[in-house]
Formats: C-alpha cells, sequence, structure tokens
C-alpha cells in the first residue's frame, strides 16, 4: 500500500510543479503564449521543456525515497502512468506547441523520472552499502 502512496505522491508532485513552472514561465514572459495558448518561441519551448525534465526528475526521487523496497521499480511505475497522461494530454493540445515539443517531452520525462530515483538509489547505497542486495532494482533502506 506505502508503494501505491509512494506513487501517487510522485504523480501529484510531478503535476504540481509541472503547471506550477508553465504557470510561472507564463507570468513572466506574457509574449510566451498567444491568445490560444499556443506557443512558438524555441526558447520558451525549451524553458518549458527543462521544467518538465527537472518535474520529472524531483518527482522520481520523491517516488523512490517513499518506497519502502523497489524504488527503481516504482520509479517506473510513475514514469508510464505518467508519459501515459501526457501523452493524452499532449494529443489533445497537439497544436499548441510543434509535433517535437510534444515528442521530446515524452521521452524525457520517463529519464528524469529514472534520473531521480537513481539520486535516492545511489544516496542509499552510500549510506548502507549494497549489504541489502546487489541489484540496484531492490534496494531497501532498511525501514
Amino acid at each position: 500500500m506505502r508503494g501505491l502512496a509512494a506513487v501517487g505522491a510522485g504523480l501529484a508532485a510531478l503535476f504540481a510543479l509541472a503547471f506550477g513552472f508553465e504557470a510561472a514561465i507564463g507570468a513572466l514572459i506574457p509574449t510566451s503564449m498567444d491568445a490560444q495558448g499556443r506557443v512558438s518561441s524555441p526558447a520558451v519551448l525549451g524553458l518549458l521543456l527543462a521544467a518538465g525534465v527537472v518535474s520529472g526528475a524531483i518527482a522520481g526521487w520523491l517516488t523512490a525515497r517513499l518506497a519502502v523496497s523497489r524504488h527503481m521499480g516504482h520509479a517506473l511505475f510513475l514514469a508510464s502512468i505518467a508519459v501515459a497522461v501526457v501523452m493524452f494530454i499532449s494529443i489533445l493540445n497537439w497544436d499548441r506547441a510543434p509535433g517535437a515539443y510534444h515528442l521530446a517531452s515524452w521521452v524525457l520525462l520517463p529519464l528524469a523520472c529514472v534520473a531521480g530515483a537513481s539520486v535516492r538509489v545511489q544516496a542509499l547505497r552510500a549510506q548502507f552499502g549494497v549489504a541489502f542486495d546487489d541489484d540496484p532494482w531492490t534496494v531497501t533502506d532498511g525501514a
């Protein structure tokens, strides 16, 4: 049950951060989006991708932090759910950004989630060693 809560918290953090970053970018750069919500500036698209990567890494780290075991597995589950949701949202809003932006976000989001979880797993290995298990997918935090 704690694993589902970890993934749920990761998803909540991911989307809260992503929407927060998007709102902040829209407020700081008012010309970044036109009246229909379309973004055409490569710099703004790059900023939005970077914000998505940061959000994904934080969400992956949080999920791995809250999971009792199989930290990377939980992060991969988070990434798969997040990519499915982002694909659905992207398809609904396909005309608001170039197709390459949507495709890049589909590729970068799972990588960011796994990278964030990897930071947590490496911290556990440094703290406890690899005495629990040599398999990086099942490192536990001793709780």
